[in-house]
């Protein structure tokens, strides 16, 4: 998952023991944890090395990090786990942290719900027309759909367009090559997941948590 020695799993497996937190993994952390260091499959981690996205909403909620990142910017493991204070007594942390406000939580699960319905519309630009059949729209409209979001998003002050659409890389989003939507989305898809676990939307737990937009 691209972090240091220091964290190997034997390492982690004891401060979990320590700190008592075994109890609150779901279902599936139960599975990755009880497998012995190098056995996860390749999905697994990948699925690791993405969910720390997830992980940077909570912590945004519980004001650790402050504001939130913009939606391009992966933030480095190693900073994401110390802001989790892994290897840490996290005793005074738990008394001392609170959430932000509860309607600036649904406002940005609202703006991760916003930039991933951009990222499934850059999917079906990339469909044949014949293909769109199916959704009954064109590629021109789902185009002047995506610039009339941008439009209103850049009114109301969440971003600078680029060529009329959602910044991505410092480039417009529709420009985005293959390797670059899949980061993109990714992003999007695991920060929208830990937001709507927050907001508690549709009541799902951690490990089934919905995504759609």
């Amino acid at each position: 998952m691209g972090v240091g020695p220091r964290y190997a799993p034997s390492v982690i497996a004891k401060w979990v023991e320590d700190e008592g937190f075994a109890q609150a993994f779901s279902p599936q952390e139960k599975v990755y944890m009880a497998k012995a260091a190098g056995q996860w499959t390749r999905q697994e981690t990948l699925n690791g090395h993405w969910r720390r996205e997830a992980l940077v909403t909570l912590e945004w909620a519980l004001q650790i990090v402050q504001p939130m990142p913009p939606a391009d910017v992966q933030i480095p493991m190693e900073d994401v786990l110390e802001g989790a204070w892994l290897l840490k007594k996290t005793s005074s942390f738990r008394k001392q942290v609170s959430l932000v406000p509860t309607e600036e939580i649904h406002k940005q699960r609202d703006i991760a719900e916003f930039w991933l319905w951009r990222s499934r519309t850059w999917t079906l630009e990339h469909y044949s027309e014949e293909e769109l059949k199916e959704y009954k729209v064109s590629k021109e409209k789902l185009r002047a759909t995506a610039d009339h979001a941008a439009a209103r998003a850049e009114k109301d002050g969440l971003f600078r367009c680029i060529e009329g659409d959602f910044p991505a890389f410092g480039k417009s989003f529709h420009a985005l090559n293959d390797h670059e939507w899949s980061i993109m989305n990714s992003i999007l898809t695991e920060r929208l997941c830990g937001l709507n676990w927050v907001c508690n939307i549709d009541g799902f737990e951690w490990d089934d948590v919905e995504t759609s937009t």
